[in-house]
């Protein structure tokens, strides 16, 4: 991904909640704009979790999807 297209996601109105897939394949979901930052040159992304924050190399990240489609996935992780 990206940096315009970080900066697109934490930017729209109304925030949309997506889920980060990463090349490790692991995700991580931002649910609200607050919990998601870029460091100034945008390279490194910062997600606020529960109880810790997770730092990823933006070129680790894969791709994203949607809110709708990160609950369907979840729902699908569960059965």
């Amino acid at each position: 991904m990206t940096i315009q297209e970080m900066q697109r996601l934490r930017a729209a109105h109304p925030f949309e909640p997506f889920r980060l897939l990463t090349a490790e394949g692991k995700h991580y979901d931002v649910r609200h704009p607050e919990n998601f930052t870029m460091t100034g040159n945008g390279r490194i992304i910062a997600i606020a979790m529960v109880d810790h924050v997770v730092t990823i190399d933006l070129l680790l990240v894969t791709g994203e999807i949607g809110r709708a489609q990160s609950e369907l996935q979840s729902h699908h992780d569960l059965v």
